[in-house]
Order: C-alpha cells, then structure tokens, then sequence
C-alpha cells in the first residue's frame, strides 16, 4: 500500500511543520479517489496472486493425473516383444514429457 502522506501530497494537501493539515473539499475528495485506487490495486493483485497458485496447482494436478493415466494403459503389443519394448519405451517417454512440463 502506498504511503498516506505521499497521497496526502498528491492530493494537494498542505501540511504544517507540527502535523497540521489545511485542505480543502475538492482535495479530500482528490485523496480519497487515491486512497480507493491503491485498495483496489492491492485487493486486486492479492486476488490474482490466489488465481495465480490456483491455475498452477490445477495444472500439476492434471499433468499428475495423466501420468497416472498412461502408468495404466495395457500394452497392444504383448505378442511381439521388440514391439511391447518399444511401446513401453514410448509410454516411459510420454511419462517424462508430462512432467517435464512443469519445468519450462
């Protein structure tokens, strides 16, 4: 959150050596327009900010799953054992490839 004094200034305000301050209707008003705007700016980036884990929580709970997901397909190939190897190979790949998302 910004610095009320700083507002204060912005909006015009006059102020004493003491800790007075002298302003007028228009410049209340001026300071309480900054006021709602630095709440609403903070409000705003606390809330993406939730957003932001959310999505990233989602995500890994997806790529989570659909590494879980190819760990549970049956091999076609169970006949033929260069080809079984192959497939799992290539599961084993598509496994890595699913994790090695999160990291980019």
């Amino acid at each position: 959150m910004r610095d009320t004094i700083d507002m204060a200034h912005e909006a015009q305000f006059e102020g004493f050596g003491n800790g007075d301050w002298v302003c007028t209707t228009e410049e209340i008003k001026s300071f309480e327009a900054l006021v709602r705007a630095d709440e609403r700016t903070e409000c705003a980036e606390h809330y993406l900010g939730i957003m932001r884990n959310a999505i990233k929580e989602a995500v890994q709970a997806e790529r989570e799953a659909c590494h879980a997901l190819r760990q549970t397909l049956p091999n076609p190939h169970e006949h033929c054992q260069v080809s079984a190897h192959a497939y799992n190979m290539a599961l084993v790949a598509y496994g890595a490839a699913i994790r090695a998302r999160g990291n980019t």
